[in-house]
């Protein structure tokens, strides 16, 4: 074989490797589906049926894409139970209901109060006259309001948030302890000491 044939045989080869994998790269990208697991799953079984456009508009809860899933499996789809629950929470999330808004985490009210206390209320006080306090719930909400009131930047939103964290670590202690008898005498029913 010359050299300029097996040059055009190796290129003739390469060229079609290099399309072919152009071919499923463009596959995988055209396909629209988000990273995640279950992707593999939907993507290899689901458009056998049917177009995969279908999946991404269904628009399901985790719940109904269970439902569907399930009843896709008793129409023959070759899903495993196991695999059920990982595609059902992967498409719930890769294509949520309309208007249903993505997981949040929520932030930790004490940690979200602390904060609020340590920017909102340090800009005018250190925090001597928080921490001499133990005040309940009506008397901090009353001062709070009284610092907004002068100019303190806490969100009306955020009040709430920090009278809780307010009352939880700097409010009435919460067992108050049992006052002692008067005179020294032991409480009633109580042994009486060194007999």
């Amino acid at each position: 074989m010359s050299s300029n044939l097996r040059k055009a045989a190796l290129l003739t080869v390469f060229t079609i490797g290099v399309a072919a994998a152009a071919g499923v790269l463009a596959a995988a990208v055209q396909t629209g589906f988000p990273d995640g697991p279950g992707k593999a799953v939907v993507e290899g079984n689901c458009g056998g049926c049917h177009d995969l456009d279908l999946v991404k508009t269904a628009k399901h809860d985790e719940k109904a894409w269970t439902e569907t899933l399930q009843h896709m499996v008793a129409y023959g789809a070759s899903i495993t139970d196991a695999q059920i629950p990982t595609v059902a929470a992967y498409l719930a999330k890769a294509f949520p209901v309309a208007g249903a808004k993505p997981e949040e985490k929520k932030e930790d009210p004490d940690v979200v109060g602390e904060r609020i206390l340590n920017t909102a209320c340090t800009t005018c006080h250190d925090l001597g006259p928080v921490v001499r306090r133990a005040d309940d719930k009506a008397s901090w909400e009353g001062i709070v309001y009284g610092m907004v009131g002068n100019g303190a930047d806490v969100k009306e939103a955020d009040i709430p948030i920090l009278v809780e964290y307010l009352v939880k670590h700097y409010g009435p202690p919460k067992d108050p302890p049992a006052a002692a008898p008067r005179g020294g005498a032991p409480a009633r029913g109580a042994a009486p000491s060194g007999r």
